[in-house]
């Protein structure tokens, strides 16, 4: 749901503003989220400790419910005032079918065989995205390298997470104090990302490449990683990483996702079309 919420965030900033601008604005947008995040994780173990858990649950249920309605108040006020970013799509669209119209202009009976044709089945439509999505990759080398490369980042993620929750629960068995642990945790992240987002990744931008960037973040995650796979010998056993460790290595992980990755993905994105 977050990614659904940024990627429509910047349709609607790349709809109304120039790259240039659309570059400036991202950074303090994201930076202001995180800046929300962290106060509301601080607060969750203490609404945990007068709503309970189920309460917490129920109003971050209400919060979405809120974000779904401003997000169609949004998509209103673009319909309103001509800027829409669905309706890019269906221009592009239209412009390929004029153009296919054109190109075969010349052939009347072939006109009206496509004209009174059915619509392309839910099959067809399957295999003609993924036939763009390949024809995309083969073009552009450097999207399928980012594309197995963030889906080799998103399943680390998904494991240190796991790690990380189990690690907890195993450490502190109480459900309101685990839900105060996991508040300041991810408060922590948000507080570090803002940090980043505002002041750090700005300044070290102009001189520092983002491809670099883009090769630093997997040798951090699997310098952590490897710190959590080859525990420590006490005695004659193997020790199990602590909380600490666990924790460290998720905490690094989101960091990275909420500021470096979050800042690459909107630099990375281009039109090839």
């Amino acid at each position: 749901y977050v990614q659904l919420i940024t990627s429509q965030h910047w349709s609607f900033i790349s709809s109304v503003l120039t790259p240039s601008q659309s570059s400036m604005w991202f950074a303090p947008i994201s930076g202001l989220t995180s800046v929300t995040s962290a106060l509301a994780a601080i607060c969750v173990g203490k609404l945990s400790a007068v709503w309970g858990i189920p309460g917490v649950v129920g109003a971050a249920g209400l919060f979405l419910a809120f974000s779904v309605i401003f997000g169609d108040i949004a998509y209103r006020v673009a319909e309103k005032h001509g800027f829409n970013p669905a309706d890019e799509h269906y221009r592009k669209k239209e412009a390929k079918l004029k153009a296919a119209a054109s190109k075969g202009g010349s052939n009347k009976n072939t006109a009206s065989t496509s004209s009174s044709s059915s619509p392309p089945s839910k099959h067809d439509k399957e295999e003609s995205l993924i036939v763009k999505a390949k024809d995309v990759f083969t073009r552009v080398p450097t999207l399928w390298a980012l594309f197995c490369e963030i889906l080799a980042c998103q399943g680390l993620s998904t494991v240190l997470n796991v790690c990380c929750v189990t690690k907890v629960a195993e450490v502190i068995p109480d459900d309101a104090e685990r839900a105060d642990w996991m508040g300041k945790f991810f408060a922590f992240t948000n507080v570090v990302s803002s940090v980043l987002q505002f002041g750090v990744l700005p300044a070290t931008s102009s001189f520092l490449e983002p491809s670099t960037l883009w090769k630093i973040m997997p040798l951090i995650m699997m310098t952590m990683s490897c710190v959590l796979a080859f525990p420590k010998r006490v005695g004659k056993e193997l020790a199990d990483p602590t909380l600490n460790m666990v924790g460290a290595a998720y905490a690094v992980m989101k960091i990275l996702e909420f500021s470096v990755r979050r800042m690459l993905d909107e630099m990375v994105r281009r039109p090839y079309t």
